[in-house]
């Protein structure tokens, strides 16, 4: 870490007692306090109180989300409960955006600025299963950290984009039922948690990410129809990206009002007063009826590849479904997918391969929530067979040759082709344990 200047760290202390008042040595000795880590429970896995039994680290709920929990734990990334995808790392203040907006009931959400995930799944969680989710991030790296997340939650009806917010705009124009708009921000909030961010801090940068945050909620209110609401959240203090851009927002599009979110409260901000990272957010309504439409985008065109359907319909139990081939990549889906002018990431199920006419079968094929539960063949694993899983190892298994669905207490964990009464190991190389 570079050093910090002293005139950055005077700028910060000058602008948070500005903003904390009296409170503000309060807030100065909560900086000092380690960072608390946590994580949010995939409901869409399975019930509650049943994962809890199972996951294997330390937790202590957190009062403000009942899915959100505090944990002692170092390495949340080498636990079973994160390989199977019951759970979503994250600070647990991060949470409370995804549980304001009404989301029962909408049928097209677009999280804009989505990556590494933990939003998109927050709102995942309380979203309809025939809901349409479009998740994107400018950054193609940390689209594909978000579309990994995707996978390994298992959830299908989630699209995972890389594009500007403008070309979304432009193809989904008014068609939107709920907007999430985590802006990208200045970031102090999370100087606790990131000192570097003090190395760039200036009055400069807070007004260029202002700037550019004017910007995205304007693409924002172009998505929304009648009725829509748009959900805007930060993890700064900065009243010019977050209270005063709301303002002015306002003034300038008078069909858009503020929705009281507790106690007459427009405005919620979480800071480390509260023991948390910092957190800005407030949700906002268009003026109108809410209707239900189909978006106007083109289906993409299905195959008929039988090779691909054949092993479909040989290991699973689906009856209805929908097949496709992008780029060779042979994809599934519980329902029609949309085509899309921009680059996609994720759209329904890697259902994997075809080399030399045999189906190769992906991992995301298999961790897919909906889908796992229609597989004809599964084998359920020890707790000795799963540690060797997941280290890349062979397991000996009798019975017929095929492949196979490997669960843990049920719960799906990859796939293996039993071979001589050996089982091949398919988990990818890159989310193997090392040690």
């Amino acid at each position: 870490m570079k050093t910090v200047s002293k005139e950055n760290i005077e700028l910060f202390k000058e602008r948070m007692r500005d903003i904390f008042k009296e409170q503000s040595d309060d807030f100065f000795k909560m900086m000092e306090k380690k960072v608390r880590s946590g994580f949010i429970i995939n409901t869409k896995k399975g019930n509650k109180e049943d994962i809890l039994k199972v996951i294997d680290l330390d937790h202590e709920i957190y009062p403000l989300n009942e899915n959100a929990f505090y944990s002692n734990e170092e390495s949340i990334g080498k636990t079973k409960a994160y390989e199977l995808g019951l759970i979503y790392p994250q600070e647990p203040s991060a949470s409370l955006p995804a549980l304001l907006p009404r989301v029962e009931g909408k049928k097209v959400i677009v999280d804009l600025c989505a990556a590494p995930g933990g939003k998109t799944a927050g709102i995942i969680n309380r979203a309809d299963e025939d809901a349409f989710i479009l998740a994107n991030d400018f950054s193609y790296h940390r689209a594909q950290i978000l579309s990994s997340n995707m996978e390994r939650l298992g959830h299908e009806n989630v699209v995972v984009t890389s594009s500007s917010v403008n070309k979304i705009a432009d193809v989904l124009e008014k068609q939107v039922e709920l907007v999430m708009l985590d802006a990208p921000c200045s970031g102090e909030g999370m100087i606790r948690k990131y000192p570097e961010i003090l190395e760039e801090y200036s009055i400069k940068n807070i007004e260029l990410c202002a700037n550019r945050q004017k910007e995205l909620i304007e693409e924002a209110y172009r998505l929304l129809k009648p009725g829509a609401e748009l959900l805007y959240s930060t993890c700064t203090y900065s009243k010019e990206e977050d209270e005063e851009l709301i303002n002015e927002f306002l003034k300038n599009h008078h069909d858009m009002h503020l929705i009281a979110i507790k106690d007459n409260e427009y405005f919620i901000k979480m800071s480390f007063l509260d023991d948390s990272e910092g957190q800005f957010m407030c949700l906002l309504k268009k003026d109108g009826e809410l209707i239900h439409e189909p978006l106007s985008l083109k289906l993409k065109k299905e195959t008929n590849n039988k090779i691909f359907i054949d092993f479909m319909h040989k290991y699973t139990d689906i009856k209805d479904g929908y097949y496709y081939e992008d780029e060779g990549r042979c994809l599934f889906s519980f329902k029609p997918l949309y085509q899309f002018p921009f680059s996609v990431l994720r759209n329904g199920i890697y259902a994997g391969d075809i080399s030399k006419k045999v189906f190769l079968p992906s991992h995301s094929l298999y961790r897919d929530n909906q889908l796992s539960s229609h597989f004809k063949d599964s084998i359920e694993l020890n707790d000795e067979e799963y540690l060797k899983y997941v280290k890349g190892l062979e397991i000996d298994s009798n019975g017929d040759d095929g492949y196979y669905l490997l669960t843990w207490h049920g719960y799906p964990l990859g796939f293996s082709k039993r071979v001589m009464h050996r089982l091949k190991n398919k988990y990818p190389k890159g989310l193997r344990r090392m040690v």
